[in-house]
C-alpha cells in the first residue's frame, strides 16, 4: 500500500472515532435532559417558554422541551453529514451542554415542589 492510501485508511478511522464520540455524547445530551426534565416536574418553571399551566413544568413544557432537544440534534446531523471534521466539535460542544443540564438537575432535586 501506498503512504497515500495508508493516509486515506487512518483519516476513515479517525472520523469514525469522532462520529461515536459525537454519538456518545448526544446520549449523554439526552441523559441529562431527562435527569433536568424528572428534576423540574410540577415545579415552578422559570423559563417562560417552557411554562406550562400555573407556571408550573408539566406535560406541555416536555413536549416544547422534546422539539427543541430535536431539533439541536437535525441541525447538528445536518451540520456534521456536510462536514464531517465537526463531529469532534460538536461532542465537545454537546459535553458542555450535558454537564450544565446536569448540574440545573441537581440543583432542581433540591427545591421542594
Amino acid at each position: 500500500m501506498s503512504d497515500h492510501e495508508l493516509d486515506a485508511i487512518a483519516a476513515i478511522g479517525r472520523r469514525d472515532h469522532d462520529k461515536n464520540l459525537w454519538f456518545g455524547s448526544l446520549a449523554a445530551v439526552a441523559v441529562a435532559h431527562c435527569l433536568d426534565t424528572a428534576s423540574s416536574w410540577g415545579k415552578r418553571e422559570a423559563n417562560g417558554l417552557l411554562q406550562g399551566k400555573g407556571g408550573r413544568f408539566d406535560e406541555r413544557s416536555l413536549t416544547v422541551k422534546a422539539v427543541l432537544v430535536g431539533g439541536y440534534v437535525a441541525i447538528q446531523d445536518q451540520a456534521t453529514l456536510h462536514n464531517p471534521a465537526m463531529y469532534r466539535w460538536m461532542a465537545g460542544l454537546n459535553a458542555m451542554i450535558a454537564a450544565v443540564y446536569g448540574v440545573v438537575a441537581a440543583r432542581n432535586f433540591t427545591i421542594p415542589r
